[in-house]
């Protein structure tokens, strides 16, 4: 019966805010404001409507609150104002304002004011506190009842979520990445270099010793002159690859004169006899010359980086 009757009273306060007041004994100085809420209940989330109504002598000037005002606990949605009345020098203005609520107690509480304008400033005029219900749709209190008795319902199925790349992470990680790699490479750039250097001078080293060894034993074991000159292009190569100079093309006149090592000229001069005057060696001192050669300029060679600054 209470809900009825607050339906038809909200029903009739709708009819009543359109039409003239007709204040029996009201003075012509009095002002009379009026507001409550138009529903029972309210949801959190849903708007719902109040409404406000003034009657004061024509002669005054009132203004009702606007967006600017604070309507806490609840948010202003909207609002409808009517046009003003007047009668037998009573003006009466009317609105209904539509809000939000978001707060969870149970009853919630609204009074608004109506600002009367005056030469030096303004007085408010205050409504009763109305009150509306907030409708709680979770019956249950999570924090009273164990976990284990909650009424949960399973979902084992697998739901897909969508991975999002974290672009402004990464951009912040690669920028500190690529900072990092270049203040690394300013302070240990000539020692990074020096260390790929020497370690590609070694295996460039022990693999041309793998090659000249197996291409001389083959030539011991069956001399031939291409067998020879394929065990001097070895070492020519190398020399070549060590001392960045054209060693491959060049006679052994010539790099007797580029080298500036007279230790060369009987080896090269015992090797120039086995290949243009057919003679097989007895023995096969003279390329071990050559390895020996090359060996000592391979040191030298590591000798010289490692005594650059660092």
């Amino acid at each position: 019966m209470k809900g009825e009757s607050r339906k038809m009273r909200n029903l009739f306060w709708v009819l009543l805010i359109q039409l003239p007041w007709f204040v029996n004994g009201q003075s012509a100085s009095e002002i009379r404001v009026h507001g409550q809420f138009l529903t029972d209940s309210i949801k959190i989330g849903q708007p719902f409507p109040y409404a406000l109504s003034a009657a004061y002598p024509s002669e005054k000037n009132i203004l009702f609150p606007d967006s600017t005002f604070a309507f806490a606990p609840f948010e202003l949605t909207g609002k409808q104002y009517f046009p003003t009345r007047t009668e037998n020098g009573i003006s009466h203005d009317s609105a209904i304002y539509y809000f939000n609520s978001f707060e969870i107690d149970s009853v919630q509480l609204l009074k608004l004011p109506v600002f009367v304008v005056q030469a030096q400033d303004c007085t408010s005029v205050w409504t009763e506190t109305d009150k509306v219900w907030l409708k709680h749709l979770v019956t249950i209190a999570t924090d009273s009842v164990e976990a284990a008795k909650l009424p949960l319902k399973v979902n084992a199925l697998y739901e897909p979520v969508h991975w999002l790349f974290n672009y402004p992470m990464a951009s912040i990680i690669a920028s500190v990445l690529i900072v990092v790699l270049v203040a690394a490479w300013i302070i240990f750039g000539k020692r990074i270099r020096k260390y790929f250097k020497v370690r590609s001078m070694r295996n460039s080293f022990e693999k041309y010793l793998r090659s000249f060894s197996d291409s001389l034993d083959s030539l011991k074991n069956n001399y031939s002159i291409a067998s020879a000159e394929k065990t001097v292009g070895i070492w020519k190569k190398y020399l070549e690859l060590l001392e960045d100079k054209p060693f491959t093309k060049y006679t052994s006149r010539e790099i007797l004169k580029l080298s500036e090592n007279q230790s060369l000229a009987g080896p090269l001069s015992a090797i120039d006899q086995f290949l243009y005057a057919g003679l097989k060696p007895n023995e096969y001192g003279a390329f071990y010359d050559l390895k020996s050669y090359s060996e000592d300029r391979f040191y030298k060679k590591l000798e010289e980086i490692n005594s650059l600054k660092k």
